[in-house]
């Protein structure tokens, strides 16, 4: 039968004798490329969930079929109250992005063709 002749603590530590660092000092290695780990993969926006936020935009033309150009939009959310405010672009489109889900009310104003509304849209 073979014996072996190393004292149970060489037997434990002969990687970290090889190294020259303490058993203290192999966990704290250990636990630092863990941490390492945990910050890469965390910030990688595929392993993330899936967004529950969306986006809602449109152009805004006036009654010739135009668009309307500085023309000023208002997004209401009906449940909470909250507005959200934002003009048309040269090409008269419009956007509000990261908008939740739920039910909103719109409205645009122009110098030339006053104000519209538009309800429930979702």
């Amino acid at each position: 039968m073979y014996k072996d002749s190393r004292s149970a603590k060489m037997r434990e530590g002969c990687c970290a004798q090889h190294w020259g660092l303490g058993r203290r000092r192999w966990l704290a290695i250990a636990g630092f490329a863990l941490f390492c780990c945990g910050i890469l993969f965390g910030n990688c926006p595929v392993l993330q969930a899936q967004n529950t936020t969306g986006s809602f935009n449109g152009h805004v033309y006036d009654a010739n079929g135009s668009v309307m150009v500085d023309a000023k939009v208002a997004l209401q959310d009906i449940q909470t109250g909250l507005t959200w405010n934002t003009t048309t672009h040269s090409e008269g489109l419009y956007g509000f992005p990261l908008i939740k889900p739920g039910t909103y009310h719109t409205s645009s104003r122009s110098r030339r063709q006053g104000s519209r509304r538009r309800s429930s849209l979702t």
